[in-house]
């Protein structure tokens, strides 16, 4: 399966499987993030 890498205002990145979602982005960062 494909792969996305998401590149953060601070420069680091992080590769996500294709199909993520941006909820499960967010809780990748921070679970109050995904709250939000």
């Amino acid at each position: 399966m494909s792969s996305i890498t998401i590149t953060f205002p601070d420069g680091s990145q992080k590769e996500f499987s294709a199909g993520v979602t941006p909820l499960d982005i967010a809780r990748e960062i921070s679970n109050s993030l995904a709250k939000k």
